[in-house]
């Protein structure tokens, strides 16, 4: 069985080093992990000065990391280990964890050590969330569901609800797959893009994730929209821009301070809005001048004191100099094909293949690996954003499809133009038996897609 597909770019990104000359530093790798479940690894210091260097902190980027021991002195020639321990906590993909080494000599340059790996999830959407848009709290309540699927351990149960805000009631369906949110009345008014609840698993791998939860909370007091765009503002000087704020109601509403964030220079306060109308203020933000120059983002938060609020209004607008308009909308760039292989992911695949035949196959020179079983082979190109591939089987074409390939085969060194060819050998097959195998690409991301639809193949 041989299979030419191919993966989709995406993302990737790696940390530079800038060491002081005197400390020469050798990162270390953790190398596989699962979200939540920490790893860890040694990283060694080494003093290549004349001098005796004092570390006096030893500080982790992230919080939840730890490095020991926190600080160190070390006689020239001297050398230390520094024991890591990675909590990847729902960082999935490739992930360079950073410490500082700090030594106080304020006129060196910082040295900075790093922790490398890569971390997977037994998920299917390794980064669970749920959008509930505007949530009117006069109104009914939403509720929303989040479905937890794996092909990595297919009995995968959620089993309980470890963490959650006070105002968002969370609970877990007979399915044990099945995740119940709903906000409460409660829940603070505005934008919300950082909610979330945690969840354990069954998986000895995985024992928790986290699933990321949005919304837009209107109140009894909200703006017209929201982020509230303000427009162009403009940079030679200060002028008044408006928000207006409204309670449907047509009741009055006590406002507090207004602080302003992101807003270079500006100041916030409260007017009544013009023409008057009732249960209608503005806030007014004052500014402009030396703005920089761009897409400006900011954060208005309003005090609401008799409704125990604190109302945020996220802000967007365009800073321009005078005379300076703004540049009009790209035009449609895309043919109606274009826009048709987009909309149509099956439609995607089969121009792709058509593409990926013209690669030069660069064939592996190992051979077969040992044993019996079913053989499968596979070459992909473009695989610049793809970390590995995992092998699924199933006793039918409808599955269910577990996985079967302990460790992940890691992709192989990109260059354009060129396909790497893959082998790998199910020697857990039984002599006689039908099988379907499926296989799947691990992002550099920690995304999961498949490579393949299910292939039939009678083990021999």
């Amino acid at each position: 069985m041989l299979l030419t597909l191919i993966a989709p770019l995406l993302f990737a990104a790696s940390a530079a080093e800038s060491p002081t000359p005197q400390l020469v530093v050798e990162n270390c790798k953790f190398g596989e992990t699962f979200a939540f479940s920490p790893a860890e690894c040694t990283i060694d210091v080494r003093n290549a000065g004349d001098k005796r260097v004092r570390i006096a902190r030893i500080l982790p980027s992230n919080a939840t990391d730890s490095i020991s021991p926190s600080n160190a002195s070390l006689a020239a020639g001297e050398s230390v280990k520094l024991k890591v321990q990675v909590q990847p906590d729902l960082a999935v993909g490739l992930t360079n964890r950073m410490f500082l080494l700090d030594t106080g000599e304020t006129k060196q340059v910082p040295t900075y050590a790093y922790a490398q790996g890569f971390v997977g999830s037994v998920l299917d959407d390794p980064r669970p969330s749920v959008n509930f848009g505007d949530i009117v709290l006069s109104g009914p309540l939403p509720t929303r569901e989040v479905v937890l699927s794996s092909r990595e351990a297919g009995d995968l149960r959620a089993t309980g609800i470890v963490e959650a805000p006070e105002f968002i009631d969370a609970a877990i369906g007979k399915d044990g797959r099945t995740v119940r949110v709903a906000y409460k009345a409660s829940a603070p008014w505005g934008a919300r893009s950082a909610d979330r609840i945690v969840v354990s698993l069954s998986s000895p791998q995985q024992t928790k994730t986290a699933i990321t939860i949005s919304a837009n909370i209107i109140g009894a007091i909200a703006p017209e929209k929201e982020p509230f765009d303000l427009g162009v503002v403009r940079t030679d000087a200060d002028r008044d821009y408006f928000i207006p704020l409204k309670n449907p109601s047509g009741k009055p509403f006590r406002s507090g301070s207004v602080k302003l964030e992101g807003f270079k220079g500006g100041k916030a306060d409260l007017v009544d809005c013009a023409p008057a109308q009732a249960g209608c203020k503005r806030i007014r933000i004052t500014g402009g001048k030396g703005v920089g120059f761009g897409p400006l983002e900011a954060m208005a938060t309003v005090e609401l004191p008799e409704h125990k609020q604190y109302l945020p209004i996220r802000l967007t607008a365009t800073a321009l100099p005078p005379g300076v308009d703004p540049a009009p909308e790209p035009e449609e760039t895309l043919t109606d094909e274009q826009k048709r292989l987009m909309a149509d992911p099956k439609a995607r695949g089969a121009n792709d293949i058509r593409e990926i035949l013209k690669a030069k196959v660069r064939e592996t020179n190992a051979p077969p690996p040992a044993g019996r079983g079913p053989l499968l082979k596979w070459s992909v190109a473009n695989e610049e954003a793809v970390y590995g591939y995992v092998i699924y089987r199933g006793d039918s074409e409808a599955g269910p499809f577990v996985r079967i390939s302990k460790e992940t085969i890691p992709a192989g060194t990109f260059e354009a133009g060129y396909a790497n060819a893959y082998q790998w050998r199910d020697t857990s097959a039984v002599v006689g038996q039908t099988y379907w195998y499926s296989i799947g690409l691990i992002n550099k991301d920690g995304t999961k897609d498949s490579l393949t639809g299910p292939q039939r193949v009678v083990a021999k």
